[in-house]
């Protein structure tokens, strides 16, 4: 990858009802290669 490439870092952590973490993720993606898309329910 060459090094003027943008690039997006995306960290999640998921946790429990108690608070603590359960799954944590951190990705690091080309910018120019991806496109991300989320959906978050409410309620």
């Amino acid at each position: 990858m060459p090094k003027n490439t943008p690039v997006l870092d995306v960290y999640a952590a998921v946790r429990d009802a108690s608070g603590h973490p359960f799954v944590v993720v951190n990705v690091l993606l080309p910018a120019d290669r991806h496109e991300l898309e989320d959906a978050y329910p409410i309620g």
